[in-house]
């Protein structure tokens, strides 16, 4: 008696187990299909915006299909292959240089004081600022820029004294 009412509980178990993998299975679906049906109306906003003559809409599409790395992504807008060995590594966006100048910032900051991670945070700058064009907003005076190794120019590196 006791082993058939261990064998029903586990048998319920399991039939719980299946149930729930399947409802996590269609929760991650219906996100898919979200995520999916997102992006579509973002792209073919963008892509309307730019074709009425909106400059923004069209830099943004224009930088998108800029970072075009994959063959298969390119052939959706009729843009050159690139050749199979030769393909780019993607570029990482000013948001990605400006959180990686941020994170540089609070470990020199907060953590560690040492020559290695204000060298991390002066080429961290220097990325954003190269990527940008434009001189990094913490860093715009003359002696602050000195003192880490920064240049007068968006980019550019002091030689070290």
């Amino acid at each position: 008696m006791a082993e058939r009412i261990r064998r029903t509980h586990e048998q319920r178990q399991a039939e719980l187990e299946r149930k729930l993998q399947r409802v996590k299975s269609e929760r991650k679906k219906v996100e898919q299909a979200r995520r999916t049906r997102r992006a579509v109306i973002l792209g073919t906003t963008i892509e309307a915006m730019a074709e009425a003559g909106d400059l923004e809409a069209k830099l943004a599409m224009d930088k998108v299909l800029a970072g075009l790395t994959r063959n298969q992504d390119r052939k959706m807008f009729d843009l050159e292959l690139l050749p199979e060995g030769d393909q780019p590594a993607a570029k990482p966006s000013v948001a990605d240089l400006e959180d990686r100048v941020n994170l540089a910032a609070t470990v020199w900051t907060n953590e560690l004081k040492t020559a290695e991670t204000k060298g991390n945070l002066t080429d961290a700058i220097i990325a954003l600022e190269t990527a940008t064009g434009e001189l990094y907003s913490g860093m715009k005076q003359p002696e602050t820029r000195k003192s880490y190794n920064l240049g007068d120019r968006p980019g550019q590196r002091l030689r070290a004294s």
